[in-house]
């Protein structure tokens, strides 16, 4: 993993490739993946699945939250597998500014303006959750989301060049001002209005991560030693965070502890792998197409062989930390790691190193990962362990793997169009069932039939997959007509 071998297929600057209308779909798709999952993991009923498809640390039947139990599902692997594709897509945004000559104090503020976009977002969804707004989801509860959900159009959306210069303003102006006042006068259950300590735990961690994972990102680029010394600083954090001193401190206090708590930095630990991933990706789509498609002696049948494989082995190791097959899991990931880097051997062209190199950071990971499961009680989500970063890392960098060799090796980009469109929007992906879908079906009443109606296995499993299914089509929608939330 030395960074002269993984930048082997760089560019030079007597042939520089222009990549500013490119894509990374193969990144898409697994952002994509990431969402849907999130959106289907929130539609299943507690109580009727087994342990497997729900939070490990909250199984059935009562879902009472154990810390000491354990392992993690296909649930606890969704939100990394997110934060990992942020990381990822860090060096092809900030890539793509830098190439064009921005100055360095100017994405600053770039970055700190999505960070506050970021931040009033985590905080602005919570404020118009059904939910939160009436336990009982009453019409005005629903009525008052949908029209948050409208709102957030004129606050987030990329407006098309074609519109004369003050449009875009006066619409922005226009949404900025109706939710200053929407949030001013709603009014919850508990007599409380706007709090800034009523926010989406959740966006409010991305939030930390796009700010200070972009900003390390900017700082030290190319330096593969300089991200393994900053994830080894945060190791020492954590293990020093249980004991008096400065770092303990740190950790139990924050100046602004509605957005901001220094323990919310350890997911470095998945955002700055795939940061790692992401240089990998910009150097690749640098290549050109031609450099892409060419070159190599890799068959289509090794392709098609590569990316199943790592698909299967992914799932293999998330199952076996589950069901704590642990001597078993760390063969397998031993036999596992062996045949990825016998698949792979001699790269011939850019893809095959890329590819290449993408697996043995994701085999390093999870070795890290795999070392560190017995410590702190075994891996977990809640609370999250060290070895959840660094399994989740890596398994994140398998499935990057799988999904770039699909679309651009193997060519079968219609297979998973639909988590593309899904990941090129995954700001609506994420609230629109909560804040539109649902709140419609209520309102004609086919959300109340569907719960009486489902209260089996398979029938609650249906109409889970059903409610991500209208959340996905509805993405693909305003996807397809280029209506995109943009922080």
């Amino acid at each position: 993993m030395d960074s002269t071998t993984e930048t082997s297929f760089v560019p030079t600057a007597d042939r520089p490739v222009p990549v500013s209308s490119q894509r990374a779909f193969g990144l898409d798709a697994l952002r994509g993946l990431a969402i849907l999952l999130m959106v289907l993991s929130a539609h299943l009923s507690w109580g009727v699945f087994p342990s497997w498809m729900y939070h490990a640390q909250v199984p059935p039947p009562d879902h009472r939250f154990d810390p000491g139990i354990p392992g993690i599902t296909w649930v606890d692997l969704v939100f990394p597998l997110f934060l990992f594709c942020m990381g990822a897509a860090f060096p092809v945004a900030l890539g793509r500014r830098l190439a064009a000559g921005r100055a360095h104090g100017r994405i600053v503020l770039d970055i700190l303006h999505r960070g506050f976009l970021l931040g009033f977002f985590a905080i602005f969804h919570q404020h118009m959750m059904p939910h939160v707004l009436d336990p009982d989801r009453g019409t005005p509860a629903l009525l008052t989301s949908m029209a948050g959900f409208g709102l957030m159009f004129a606050v987030f959306c990329r407006f098309p060049d074609s519109w004369k210069w003050w449009v875009p303003w006066a619409v922005r102006a226009g949404g900025w001002f109706s939710v200053v006042v929407l949030l001013a006068t709603v009014e919850y259950p508990d007599g409380s209005g706007f709090s800034l300590y009523r926010s989406n735990i959740i966006l409010v961690v991305l939030t930390n991560m796009a700010v200070f994972g972009a900003l390390i990102y900017l700082v030290v680029q190319r330096h593969a030693t300089v991200y393994l010394g900053i994830l080894l600083a945060f190791i020492a954090i954590r293990l020093s965070a249980g004991e008096e001193g400065v770092v303990q401190a740190l950790y139990r206090n924050s100046p602004v502890p509605w957005i901001f708590h220094m323990r919310y930095l350890q997911y470095l630990h998945v955002v700055i792998p795939g940061i790692l991933a992401g240089r990998l990706l910009w150097d690749w789509m640098r290549a050109g197409e031609a450099a892409r498609e060419t070159g190599g002696g890799w068959s289509e049948r090794r392709w098609a062989v590569l990316a199943a494989f790592l698909l299967m082995f992914s799932a293999a190791v998330l199952i076996g930390l589950q069901e704590r097959w642990l001597w078993q899991t760390n063969l397998l990931a031993a036999a596992g790691i062996g045949a990825g880097a016998w698949i792979t051997k001699a790269p011939g062209g850019v893809s095959e190193t890329f590819i290449r190199s993408v697996f043995l950071w994701g085999a390093a990971w999870l070795v890290i990962g795999l070392l560190f499961e017995p410590y702190e009680g075994g891996i977990k989500k809640d609370s999250a362990t060290i070895s959840y970063y660094y399994v989740c890392a890596a398994l994140s960098s398998f499935l990057l793997a799988s999904f770039i060799v699909v679309i651009d090796r193997l060519k079968k980009k219609h297979w998973v169009r639909l988590l593309v469109d899904n990941g090129q929007n995954p700001m609506i992906a994420y609230v629109g069932g909560g804040l539109f879908v649902i709140p419609v079906l209520t309102l004609l009443g086919v959300h109340g039939w569907l719960m009486e109606w489902a209260r089996e296995p398979w029938p609650v499993f249906f109409r889970a997959l059903g409610y991500t299914l209208l959340v996905a089509l509805m993405v693909r929608f305003f996807t397809r007509r280029k209506i995109f939330w943009r922080t």
